[in-house]
């Protein structure tokens, strides 16, 4: 009995059956799945014979798992999120850990490969961003993704069990971005190409999330007579989808954008929908003279800043932003504003016409 890999990838199960010349082969197809079918049935056949042997099972390497993992969430992931996981495997997780088999994916190696990038020196091509270590959050982010491969293969099977599990995270140092100041956007809509203007616009006056949601906005998506835009939610275990009012100026922006040219998405770029805004908004950021970080997701935390310090109601925040619960929206968006905290403040009752003098001599009649 044995488990071979034929040339063209397919796994088979080989064993004799008494009283047969040839030996019998079980096709099981190609991949870790077809693999572990192969290995499972050579070991029902060694588990029906006397004495009962045990069958070798070589550890996979991660890279194995990693394909098997992509394949797996293949359609039920979003776009963004799968070009994230590409980006963060390939340029980082793969090349350090990917050709190891599992078994040897110890703490100590986690350790070894969380000390490397977290003593990285991240360069940029643009001569105004200054060179900086890795964040601790953006290790965090990779650790996850690595558990999340080996907690799938050992549901899976493809391993016994994650040998990570329990491994102690480096600490999040998440940075707090205040969101853009109006002088702000202005400036970047200034340096702006096209698409990129929409983009801000659509955001700034709906606070969607500047991925898929901002991405997959077509024409057909406005209900122009109720003036209100139906926006797809991302998956993010919140609401599906929600319809936004459209405020009087972005009407007539996107009256505008309709009568330029027939399109069917309402961001394109040459005439073909677009994945990402990043590049230009760093190119338009940077033009405009803002070096603070500030991401495009920024935009969503103005739109919910603004409502929420300008006395919109919670629940319907909540809603707009596609949140199930209100504490979400409070937690992450509702920023203090300080002419809210001077106006707060201002409400404190006087002590009186106190000087210093005046509470020095209080104090020394009071002991």
């Amino acid at each position: 009995m044995s488990v071979i890999q034929r040339k063209d990838g397919r796994w088979i199960c080989q064993y004799r059956i008494p009283g047969k010349k040839n030996k019998t082969q079980e096709y099981f197809g190609r991949g870790l799945e077809a693999e572990r079918k192969a290995r499972d049935r050579n070991q029902e056949i060694l588990d029906s014979q006397k004495p009962i042997r045990k069958a070798h099972r070589p550890s996979p390497s991660f890279w194995d798992l990693a394909q098997a993992y992509i394949v797996a969430k293949e359609g039920s992931i979003t776009t963004s999120t799968k070009d994230d996981l590409f980006y963060k495997l390939n340029g980082n997780i793969l090349p350090e850990i990917g050709h190891l088999p599992t078994a040897q994916v110890t703490p100590y190696r986690i350790d070894q490969y969380v000390y490397k990038r977290l003593n990285t020196v991240r360069s940029f091509q643009n001569p105004l961003i200054p060179p900086r270590k890795i964040k601790a959050t953006t290790v965090h982010r990779e650790l996850s993704i690595i558990q999340a491969i080996l907690n799938f293969a050992a549901k899976r099977q493809y391993i016994l069990d994650n040998p990570i599990k329990g491994y102690e995270m480096p600490k999040r140092d998440d940075e707090i971005i205040q969101p853009p100041a109006h002088h702000e956007i202005l400036a970047i809509l200034e340096h702006s190409p096209a698409h990129l203007e929409r983009a801000i616009v659509i955001c700034y006056f709906t606070g969607l999330r500047p991925g898929v949601e901002l991405f997959g906005l077509t024409f057909d998506d406005i209900n122009w007579t109720d003036r209100t835009i139906l926006i797809r939610s991302a998956k993010k275990g919140g609401l599906k989808k929600r319809e936004v009012p459209l405020h009087q100026e972005f009407f007539g922006y996107l009256m505008r954008w309709k009568n330029q040219k027939r399109q069917k998405y309402i961001i394109e770029y040459k005439g073909k929908p677009i994945s990402s805004i990043k590049k230009s908004f760093i190119t338009a950021k940077m033009k405009a003279g803002i070096t603070r970080r500030m991401p495009p997701y920024a935009f969503r935390h103005n739109f919910a800043s603004i409502l929420l310090r300008r006395g919109a109601n919670l629940k319907t925040t909540s809603e707009l932003l596609a949140h199930t619960r209100t504490e979400t929206t409070t937690r992450i968006y509702q920023h203090i504003d300080m002419d809210l905290a001077r106006d707060a403040i201002s409400k404190l009752p006087p002590l009186g016409k106190s000087t210093p003098d005046t509470i020095h001599r209080l104090k020394r009649a009071t002991r």
